[in-house]
């Protein structure tokens, strides 16, 4: 389904061949999901979600994607990877409940690790970069901190 079709962005235009009859493809870390539309629109548009290779081949992950609680590093620096990563995830994705999900894995992994629930639910309030087409951050923010409360809490 990808073959000739255009795709472009404000001064890029990027042409897709066809490399697999999949409405969906994985290029660098997010996957790239075509959907088509019926008659009488005719539109189609790309969606976009977060690929992680470490999802797919366990081997690959061998370690936290952030600092160990007890490192030497400040606190600053060790939360700070909540807040960077809610960058990459805003922009690597184009569905809320993408961005969700991979917060909330994120700040869970963060959580057993020693990693305290006020500290990580600083940095989501701290992050100012939401994507307004993915709906509202406020209720957003109050879905993920509350997700994150309720596995702190366990």
């Amino acid at each position: 389904p990808f073959d000739g079709v255009m795709m472009s962005n404000p001064g890029i235009i990027l042409e897709l061949n066809l490399t697999s009859t999949s409405p969906r493809t994985n290029f660098l870390d997010v996957t790239v999901i075509f959907r088509p539309h019926n008659p009488p629109h005719f539109v189609m548009y790309f969606q976009y979600v977060l690929y992680d290779k470490r999802r797919d081949h366990p081997s690959l992950n061998t370690h936290d994607p952030f600092p160990h609680i007890d490192s030497v590093l400040s606190d600053q620096s060790k939360y700070g990877v909540m807040h960077s990563q809610l960058h990459r995830f805003c922009t690597n994705t184009s569905m809320r409940s993408d961005f969700i999900s991979n917060t909330v894995a994120l700040g869970g992994r963060m959580l057993t690790a020693g990693y305290h629930i006020d500290g990580l639910c600083q940095s989501i309030h701290k992050f100012k970069r939401w994507d307004l087409d993915m709906g509202d951050w406020e209720s957003t923010k109050s879905d993920i901190i509350h997700r994150l409360r309720s596995l702190a809490a366990r």
